[in-house]
């Protein structure tokens, strides 16, 4: 929720419907604000290297990150939500609530 979140145009236009709606029923703002949409080979490459250090182990890491080149964040076709709480592995229980 640091400015615009570059997106593919139907991702972008996926989301404006499904936040229309959630804004409807009653979910407020900021509750559902993209926080990650594109990234660069680049970019996934760092998180998938810092998940593998967190992690210790390619296997732990995948369950968190995608490795680069099959993460659909690199198409702009996946959208990372703001749920109330950071979006983090430690975070699970409370983001699933």
């Amino acid at each position: 929720m640091n400015g615009p979140v570059p997106l593919h145009r139907l991702a972008a236009q996926a989301w404006t419907a499904m936040v229309g709606a959630a804004r409807a029923d009653g979910i407020a703002a900021p509750l559902m604000l993209p926080v990650s949409g594109y990234r660069s080979s680049r970019r996934q490459t760092q998180l998938f290297e810092a998940a593998k250090k967190r992690y210790g182990s390619v296997e732990e890491a995948r369950k968190w990150v995608a490795p680069p080149g099959s993460s659909a964040h690199q198409s702009g076709r996946a959208i990372d939500l703001y749920l109330g709480e950071r979006n983090d592995s430690a975070n699970v229980a409370k983001l699933r609530r």
